[in-house]
């Protein structure tokens, strides 16, 4: 059981994808599809709000009468007012506490420099010096892993206790190369913003560069991460 307030959280989730659907008209916003409902097995998180639970801080936070303990991605400043426990894939618990607080001040950049790229495909990025930063195959270093991972999964009956751990060792590989590839995007990513104040990068078709490289290129990371990695 875990009370009223995550059955509340639920049906506002529900509200809003039913509001999106029927608000779209032809030729303007993005079209969605006729919100479906997730089976119970698939549904991993609940959230609460005002009651059932409080943070005691020291990364201790208590839950419908449990006490979780977690590592803290960055410090809590401002009010927080929910909670939503999440378990993804490979079987971690995830808990995120959003907060309220006042906007930052931007800061200005200070190194004088301009730097110009070149995206290829053999290497991740060019620049205008000939310096090249190289393209990590995380996913071809464990080729050989994820598929004795995939053929272990197949010789499973679905459903069954086996196939449930054949298939989180699964998730897990999977998440150690998102992770890896992520974490690499984002090192470039703040490199890049830390020795320039201006990247120039040419004019590109970015929904081809997903469709050609996939959603997490190097490019459309180095674009969606540099304003976060900014000092």
């Amino acid at each position: 059981m875990v009370g009223s307030q995550a059955v509340q959280a639920l049906a506002e989730r529900h509200d809003k994808a039913y509001q999106r659907f029927f608000a779209y008209k032809p030729g303007g916003g993005v079209a969605t599809w006729s919100p479906r409902f997730k089976k119970v097995k698939l549904y991993s998180s609940f959230t609460r709000k005002q009651a059932g639970w409080t943070y005691a801080g020291d990364h201790r936070s208590l839950i419908h009468g449990v006490v979780y303990t977690f590592s803290l991605s960055r410090p809590l400043e401002g009010n927080t007012k929910t909670v939503t426990v999440k378990r993804d894939a490979p079987g971690h618990l995830w808990i995120c506490l959003p907060v309220v607080q006042d906007a930052l001040e931007p800061s200005e950049a200070n190194t004088g420099n301009i730097g110009g790229f070149d995206v290829g495909s053999k290497a991740c990025l060019t620049d205008h010096e000939g310096n090249e930063y190289p393209s990590l195959q995380f996913l071809k270093a464990e080729l050989k892993e994820a598929a004795g991972l995939n053929r272990a999964l197949s010789g499973k009956e679905k459903g069954s206790n086996h196939g449930q751990k054949a298939q989180r060792r699964r998730a897990k590989a999977q998440a150690r190369m998102t992770n890896k590839r992520r974490a690499a995007h984002r090192k470039l990513a703040h490199e890049l913003c830390t020795r320039f104040d201006l990247a120039c990068l040419e004019t590109l078709n970015l929904g081809g560069v997903k469709r050609l490289w996939g959603a997490r290129s190097p490019t459309w990371a180095l674009l969606s991460w540099s304003a976060s990695c900014i000092r």
